[in-house]
This record gives C-alpha cells, structure tokens and sequence, in this order.
C-alpha cells in the first residue's frame, strides 16, 4: 500500500538533507530593523514520532509530503530510512513574503501555488491514501480539495471552528473556512474529540470517525539534583489558549500565602503577547515570582528545563489533551492541567493528574497549593502518571493503530 503523509515539520535530520538558504543578509536587514531574524527551528515533533514508527513498517511504501522555508530550488526528494521525502518551496524572497503576508494574496488565492506543487507529487506518487496531518494550516491542507478518488483521512491536531477557540481569536474566518471545506471533502477522521466529532458530522454526514491518539516524543532527561523552581509551564509557542494567563492569576493567589513561589515559563512568546503577560504580571505584584526562560531550539534542552521544577502546570484551556501533558507524565512530573473528558479518562482508575475545573483560577490556584505542600502524594501520582503514559502512550502502538485503519479504510472505500 502507497501511502501519502501530509504535513508540516521540521527536524535537524531533514535540514541536513535540504539545500536551505543562509538568509544572512536578510537577518542583517531584519537586524537593522530590531526584528527578530529567521532561523530553522525543529516543530511538529510528533509528525517526526510518526515517521520514526514508520521506519519499522517495510510492509507499506511511505512517502512524506511537506512545505519548507528556505528551500533553494522548487522541489527537493530523498530517500532515509526507506522513507521517501518530497518537500516543496513554500517562501519567495523575503520582501516579496512579507507583501504577499500583509496584502492576504495567498489567502486571496487559496495559496493556489502551494496546491499546484503537492498535485504534481501526489500525481507522480499515485497514493492508495492520503493523510492529513492538520486540516487547520491552509499552506498545505488545501492540497487535499484537489485530490479525487483516493480515500483522505485527516488526522485532526486542532479545530479551529470550536466556539471557545473563536471567543479567543485563534484562527481567522477564512483558516476556519478552510477547515469546514476540508471536513466537506474528506472522508475519514481521527479525533477523540466529541466537539470536533459533532462539528464533523454537521459538515458531512457521511464521516467516518476512525480515532488514534498523537504520538509523543519520549523525553531524555537527567533528574536534576536540586529543583530550581516550584512551578514550570512549557510549549512552544506561549499563547492565551495554553492557559499561561490564568497560571499568572493563580500563582498571584499562592503568592499571598508562599512569596517566594517561583514560576519558569519555558516557550516562544511574542513581543506583543509579551507586553499583556507583563501588564499582568505588573498589576498582580509578581514580578519577582516568574521567571521567562524563553524557547529552547533543541527539544531535550526544553526538557532539562522542565524537570528543574517540582510541579508541572499546562492548563490548557481546550478540550485537546496537549502534547506538553503526555510529555510531562512521561518525565514523572506531577502534572497539574485542567479538567477536560481527555484529562478524566486518565485519571478513570487511578490518579495520575491533578485537575482543576476549567477555567476555574481559584480551583487552579487550590490545586498548586496542594502539589506544593503534600509531596509524598505528588510523588506517587506523578508515578502514577508515568506508569499510564508508558502502557497507553507508546508511539508503536498508536502507529499500529494508525495503519490498522488505513488498511481498513483502502477494504471500504
């Protein structure tokens, strides 16, 4: 069986196969600029933890299908692994990106470039399959309206259409357009998410929902012989829907209690989203309380960082169980998140994680406390915690999953 894999990431490992450009004169002029310069990071680790478990399934011909800035030439393929790779141009020079971001021309266009050169791969592979790993990034997502009888299973990482995502602005009208004409086209979905499920069924009555978890990249890391911080908050980029605004509160709560609690927020944040965290952290006296280590280009360096501190708290506050949950667990951080049908199924038999009430600061703010002063219970649930995400987080048997039901969707379709 011929499988597609669409997507977008990236990892050192690709870089070093990619003729990338230097962009040295253009962060000298993003320099000049006070702007932040461009640089190649790794992101989407668990696309990476996909193709990773791929590699072991010799049975199947895989081939990877993504975007890359700074390619130098239209299209580049190789092969690693017994994995075929095919990655297109998706960035002009920059002045020219900069306009066509700032005049919406991509957008105005339904990013028809990038759909003409995922068609011209998709035609030469002549795929049984196709999977879509995101249908919330138009840039490549797009790529599957022009594909036509060849089954589309799209793996869900995130729904943009869900009402508590437009109260807080994450997306826009057309990347939630975008989304709804994907769930029109597609056949097949992955998601756990009842909300995205009804959602789905509302655009297509005909969906199959064919659920698998996201893998997870298993941390490294070397216990730290002193915790530098009471509380760690990490993702990659910082953003309101990660819950960091209402950790700020609840920290400020503890504050009365424990003044010198120290929060480390591990992440990229924006300069502009960085002035409304500092308002906060202004108006509620805490300045002396938080400590910014910002974003770690290397994942394990994240992960050395996260386990300095005693508690973990990710209260995302969406529905979706994020990555930065599993990831704790595995390190054996107690884990402190929000309540959520994903977070209470794992605690079902056992507790595993702390959870507040969504969106609740004060029951958020209740629960830190308790972390903070019982540490013989925080060290068995987060045990706890570990033992769950290693039996039902394995990156294998999410793949075998995977697989299993791209063999049953090429049986019925």
């Amino acid at each position: 069986m011929k499988i597609v894999f669409l997507c977008h990431f990236s990892n050192s490992l690709i870089r070093n196969h990619l003729d990338l450009k230097e962009y040295a004169f253009t962060n000298l002029l993003l320099k000049l600029l006070c702007r932040s310069s461009i640089r190649y990071d790794d992101f989407a680790i668990w696309v990476s933890e996909y193709i990773r478990e791929f590699e072991n399934h010799k049975e199947y011909e895989f081939h990877i299908v993504a975007p890359h800035k700074g390619m130098k030439r239209k299209f580049q393929h190789f092969e690693i692994n017994g994995i075929k790779y095919h990655f297109f141009k998706s960035d002009c020079f920059f002045i020219k990106d900069v306009l066509k971001d700032k005049l919406h021309i991509q957008e105005n266009n339904d990013y028809r470039l990038n759909r003409n050169r995922i068609r011209r791969i998709i035609e030469t592979i002549q795929p049984d399959i196709v999977l879509l790993c995101g249908a919330e990034n138009p840039y490549y997502s797009l790529g599957v309206l022009d594909i036509k009888n060849i089954p589309i299973y799209v793996i869900l990482q995130t729904l943009l259409n869900d009402s508590k995502r437009i109260k807080m602005g994450v997306g826009n009208t057309y990347r939630r357009r975008v989304e709804h004409d994907i769930f029109k086209h597609a056949d097949f979905f992955c998601t756990y998410n009842d909300m995205a499920v009804d959602y789905i069924k509302k655009c297509n009555e005909y969906a199959q929902i064919l659920p698998v978890r996201f893998p997870t990249h298993y941390p490294q890391v070397i216990l730290p012989n002193k915790k530098v911080f009471d509380f760690v908050f990490f993702a990659r980029i910082v953003t309101k829907n990660k819950g960091v605004e209402d950790l700020l509160h609840a920290t400020s709560i503890i504050a009365i209690s424990n003044p010198n609690v120290k929060l480390n927020i591990i992440g990229n944040v924006s300069k502009e989203y960085k002035k409304t965290l500092d308002e906060i952290i202004k108006t509620k006296n805490i300045t002396n309380n938080i400590h910014f280590s910002g974003y770690y280009q290397n994942i394990e360096e994240t992960y050395t960082n996260v386990v300095k501190a005693k508690i973990t708290v990710v209260p995302g506050i969406t529905e979706a169980l994020n990555s930065t949950v599993r990831e704790s667990m595995f390190m054996g951080q107690p884990t402190i998140c929000y309540e959520a049908p994903s977070t209470l199924k794992i605690n079902e038999n056992k507790q595993c994680l702390f959870l507040a009430k969504m969106s609740n600061v004060d029951d958020l703010a209740c629960k830190m406390l308790f972390a903070l002063e019982n540490e013989e219970q925080i060290k068995q649930i987060a045990q706890n915690g570990k033992e769950y995400a290693d039996r039902e987080f394995s990156n294998k048997a999410i793949v075998d999953k995977l697989l299993e039901n791209c063999k049953l969707i090429k049986d019925i379709y």
